[in-house]
């Protein structure tokens, strides 16, 4: 079982933690529409655009970034990556908006991203590092709070700000609200989806095909991400 981080040294970070978060979201990227606007012709046409693969490392470059926690910040954008990926293979079956989709899937874990910039900044201060189990419990405890705030700073359109918000909703207990949207359904099984084409060998089997069959998702829209898979990988391989 992880090790957990004794309570004195927890309650250090997440004091400075707290003071961190309490400050202004992060800066919005430069050009963040258009540089996930690339995702939209698909891994494939991707690799073929060293243009549109340097505008991807830019935003990499300059928003997962948390040089202290950079193995966990790099996995985060491999898996926004991934998602993003399989989303709009998803979205374009389905006749969706795939820019406002790439572009929601690019962020799905943009509170975690923001909790790992400033964890890393509480970290350095008090002189503490985490270890894996508490920075789960941390991150975890967190990051829907997060969230909202990063969409209002941001101004996000509604087409990106509800799938965003609305993805973790699906799988849950249904709370009387409205389902999620399908975007939203989209990134969540998207990112199940991204877990299977990195963690190979550590998912469970079927996981996937469950959830989209229980979130109403035909087969062939599943496919349509699957296929691609090996053009994932390859384009993780350029810039993952």
């Amino acid at each position: 079982m992880p090790q957990r981080d004794n309570d004195a040294a927890l309650q250090r970070v997440q004091q400075a933690l707290a003071v961190r978060l309490e400050q202004l979201p992060p800066l919005r990227p430069t050009a963040f529409e258009a540089s996930v606007a690339h995702l939209v012709g698909g891994p494939r046409q991707l690799l073929d655009l060293p243009f549109g693969q340097r505008r991807l490392l830019a935003l990499r470059d300059a928003f997962f970034v948390a040089p202290a926690r950079q193995s966990e910040m790099r996995r985060l954008w491999r898996e926004s990556l991934a998602t993003a990926c399989n989303s709009v293979a998803m979205a374009r079956v389905l006749g969706l908006d795939e820019p406002c989709v790439a572009a929601a899937a690019v962020l799905y874990r943009v509170a975690d991203v923001w909790l790992l910039t400033a964890l890393a900044d509480a970290e350095s201060l008090t002189g503490e590092r985490l270890r894996s189990a508490s920075l789960r419990d941390v991150i975890t405890a967190r990051s829907r709070q997060l969230a909202p705030r990063i969409v209002r700073a941001w101004a996000l359109t509604p087409a990106v700000s509800q799938p965003l918000l609305g993805w973790r909703d699906c799988g849950e207990p249904s709370r009387g609200g409205l389902p999620p949207t399908l975007p939203s359904r989209l990134i969540h099984i998207g990112s199940l989806l991204a877990s299977e084409q990195l963690y190979e060998g550590y998912c469970t089997p079927g996981l996937v095909d469950a959830a989209g069959q229980e979130l109403g998702l035909e087969a062939e829209v599943l496919m349509a991400a699957r296929g691609a898979t090996g053009d994932v990988r390859a384009l993780l391989s350029h810039i993952g």
